[in-house]
């Protein structure tokens, strides 16, 4: 039977939804799913997957309930339903062997979180940056902007250069550049360093905050953005753990830990002030070890100092002399999952302006540090 065949019938019969896709009826959802719903809002996702291509809704379908009411898996199931539904009609003497419903994983829903708030955050503000560091997390922030929007990044990523950046980073950026097509912006705060500010002469916490901080001040400045797309994560630190998924900065650009908006129901603060902006963070639910999972999964580029040379390992990467490795045999992502579920040192205990004082990192991030 022809594909044209089929869209007759379903046509003649009142079961097609539109050429090209299926879309989930509630009742259809609701009587046929038997797994815990999803947080609401979440968009069905995943340009470039094969086994999972984005649902168009009709206007009738619109008209009758919000698209934003279906969860993926639903709208998975859906189209698994009406199909059977066509099977039996054009050969009822020839049963069709069930399909089965796959489940979402658990990477499968922090992807489908992260992209939609990465569509949330495009839609709601007019100048965004995404800052990228060249790191893991950065890496992984590409492919889902990748994702998110139709395989591209639409905006610029923004790299703040300390000017005591590892040699193999650097590479690795004007490779990562081509590769990807992106539109980057360099920054290197050239009045402090004029002034000799730098690790040689000044602690850890004066010159992150000088070399960093004030540098991404500058930018921002310069710029006007009034959105940013960070790449922290929640377990990496105590202090990152307070924040939300939109978190503003006034326009000092100072973070009001003690006083952060509530987020009910996927109902974000956009509202910003001249001056002001708002970090959206995409990967706060993710944990170190769903990072190098989705890694694995998608082959993701990173930098290979995350790999183990001689016994040791960078877990986290940041100016080369405030930045020690880790003691680990750990070669491989496998190696380094297996290494994760039974270790003890913190992701970043080898970063010296952590640890150079009582609270250095709430400090740091209270006066706009990352």
């Amino acid at each position: 039977m022809s594909y044209v065949f089929f869209y007759r019938l379903s046509k003649l019969r009142g079961i097609w939804d539109g050429p090209g896709y299926f879309v989930a009826r509630a009742r259809a959802a609701r009587r046929k799913r038997s797994f815990s719903r999803p947080n609401r809002g979440t968009l069905p996702v995943a340009f470039g997957d094969p086994d999972k291509q984005v649902v168009r809704a009709t206007r009738s379908e619109q008209a009758e309930a919000s698209f934003g009411e279906f969860s993926t898996q639903e709208i998975i199931i859906g189209q698994r339903y009406v199909e059977n539904r066509i099977w039996k009609l054009a050969f009822p003497e020839k049963p069709r062997k069930p399909i089965g419903f796959p489940l979402m994983t658990h990477l499968d829903r922090l992807e489908n979180q992260s992209i939609f708030l990465f569509r949330e955050a495009q839609h709601a503000f007019k100048n965004i940056a995404m800052p990228w560091s060249m790191g893991k997390d950065s890496n992984v922030l590409i492919w889902l902007a990748k994702k998110a929007f139709g395989g591209h990044v639409p905006f610029p990523v923004l790299h703040i250069d300390t000017t005591y950046e590892f040699p193999e980073m650097l590479e690795f950026r004007e490779w990562a550049v081509k590769h990807y097509g992106l539109k980057l912006i360099v920054k290197i705060n050239e009045e402090a360093r004029a002034r000799g500010v730098g690790y040689e002469t000044h602690d850890p916490v004066t010159v992150t905050h000088e070399l960093k901080t004030v540098a991404l001040q500058q930018v921002l400045s310069e710029y006007k953005f009034d959105g940013l797309i960070t790449g922290i994560r929640r377990d990496e630190d105590s202090t990152r753990a307070k924040e939300r998924y939109f978190s503003p900065r006034n326009a000092q650009f100072e973070w009001e830990y003690k006083d952060q908006p509530p987020e009910f129901w996927g109902q974000f603060t956009t509202a910003v002030e001249p001056g002001e902006h708002v970090r959206v963070q995409p990967l706060l639910d993710w944990t170190e070890s769903d990072v190098w999972r989705y890694i694995q999964r998608h082959n993701i580029p990173i930098p290979q100092m995350y790999f183990a040379r001689e016994g040791k390992r960078y877990r986290s990467l940041g100016c080369w002399p405030i930045t020690k490795p880790v003691v680990s045999n750990a070669a491989t992502i496998d190696d380094i999952i297996a290494e994760l579920a039974v270790t003890k040192t913190s992701e970043r205990a080898g970063r010296a302006q952590d640890h150079h004082e009582r609270n250095a990192m709430q400090k740091l991030r209270a006066k706009g540090f990352m």
